[in-house]
């Protein structure tokens, strides 16, 4: 019988529990994919002149996003500062990258270009809204 963690341990030679990072990462990015779809439905009954329901709409992609961050810091043993902590929430526009080139170095511009195309996608879909 195959064990419910897929042949994976579920704690290391020391007793911690083992949490598969990379896993929770796609996890993350696969609800943020199920999300903007659901989105695309959603925006069609709102109405367009509702800010606040915008932005409630919008605040599971920031706080996944978040999310995302802090599951990657923890997977490169990376701590996040408080100052980071509030860009990442108030200026991600500006915070986010800064946080993968600070992380990732030269190999963030793979992650960026990756996160430039998603948000693409997703900005499609909010101006799909307009006509």
């Amino acid at each position: 019988m195959e064990s419910p963690t897929g042949g994976q341990p579920i704690s290391n030679a020391e007793g911690k529990p083992v949490f598969n990072y990379s896993l929770a990462k796609r996890l993350i990015l696969v609800f943020l994919l199920a999300y903007d779809a659901a989105l695309v439905a959603m925006w069609n009954f709102m109405p367009k002149d509702d800010r606040l329901l915008d932005f409630l709409v919008s605040l599971p992609v920031l706080i996944s996003v978040v999310i995302w961050c802090h599951v990657d810091a923890k997977e490169r043993e990376h701590t996040i500062g408080v100052f980071m902590k509030l860009g990442l929430l108030f200026l991600f526009v500006l915070a986010f990258p800064l946080y993968i080139l600070q992380t990732q170095g030269p190999r963030g511009f793979k992650t960026l270009a990756f996160t430039t195309f998603f948000a693409s996608g997703t900005a499609v879909v909010v101006l799909l809204r307009f006509f």
